[in-house]
């Protein structure tokens, strides 16, 4: 939610459709990717502790990066061109 709604404040209003459709694309690649790793990692170690400590500490350094970098002011809104 906070990616889409970053993605969504940075983009001018009339590309909000096409990059809501682009984030939840990504999403939705990185969950289908990502799911069998994870499910291998669980049987192969027959414990949830590993698998969370390691996707948690996957997730930090991207939390990290997103919480220093330097906010922009969200986008005008403009009408798209006729023609």
């Amino acid at each position: 939610v906070l990616a889409t709604t970053d993605v969504l404040a940075r983009v001018p209003a009339h590309m909000a459709a096409r990059a809501g459709a682009a984030t939840s694309g990504a999403q939705t690649l990185v969950f289908a990717l990502s799911a069998p790793i994870i499910g291998t990692m669980i049987d192969a170690t027959t414990s949830y502790i590993p698998v969370l400590l390691g996707v948690g500490a996957l997730a930090l350094p991207g939390a990290l990066v997103w919480a220093v970098w330097p906010a922009s002011a969200p986008a005008k809104a403009t009408a798209p061109s006729a023609g």
